[in-house]
């Protein structure tokens, strides 16, 4: 019998897995970045990761946009432990990892989610109602709307959501595109008409 218990023991413990530990190898915006194994440190393998839950200004949307990853970058630097939580792998339409990522302070583990959140660099980004994290990561961006801080600013704070300057940066930029014989569609009264430009 005790030869079946060290056994049993030994096995459940075979099941138990550390989470992989990872390092920030490079950070594009405050939502968005790539890191590599933590060990890693010659020709190592990058995953893009889109943090959860929260939407950071783009990098080119002045000042903002700079002054999250700055914010990010002074949370999280190149020897900083990370951990992604979960073991899915489910990605965005551009190949990115979504993620709910951690990372190691002294002797605790904090939410980079709900920090960026509650310091004002992100607005919430929920896509459904059973979302994972959403009532913490509502109270942070709360608390960063009710002390007004940084993109929540009354008076210098972020003028258009992340959202809708990436709409409006893709529109122009197929606006562009557009061949200049090619007719540009306007909408009147209910019914399409094309105009030169």
């Amino acid at each position: 019998m005790y030869f079946f218990c060290i056994l049993i023991a030994l096995l459940s413990s075979c099941h138990h897995k550390e989470p992989k530990v990872y390092r920030l190898s490079k950070s594009l915006d405050g939502d968005s970045m790539f890191v590599t194994d933590y060990n890693c440190r010659v020709s190592c393998e990058e995953t893009e990761l889109r943090l959860l839950g929260m939407d950071a200004p783009e990098y080119d949307q002045d000042p903002w946009g700079k002054r999250a990853r700055e914010f990010l970058r002074s949370q999280v630097h190149d020897d900083t432990k990370l951990f992604i939580e979960g073991t899915s792998p489910a990605t965005d339409k551009y190949g990115r990892r979504l993620a709910f990522l951690y990372y190691q302070e002294a002797n605790k583990r904090k939410f980079l989610n709900y920090e960026m959140l509650r310091n004002g660099y992100a607005q919430l980004f929920i896509i459904s109602k059973n979302f994972k994290h959403a009532t913490k990561l509502k109270d942070a961006e709360a608390y960063a709307r009710t002390h007004k801080l940084h993109i929540w600013q009354e008076t210098n704070g972020l003028t258009m959501s992340p959202y809708k300057y990436r709409k409006l940066k893709k529109k122009a930029k197929k606006d562009i595109l557009r061949h200049p014989e090619e007719p540009a569609k306007q909408a009147t009264s209910g019914s399409s008409q094309e105009s030169s430009i």
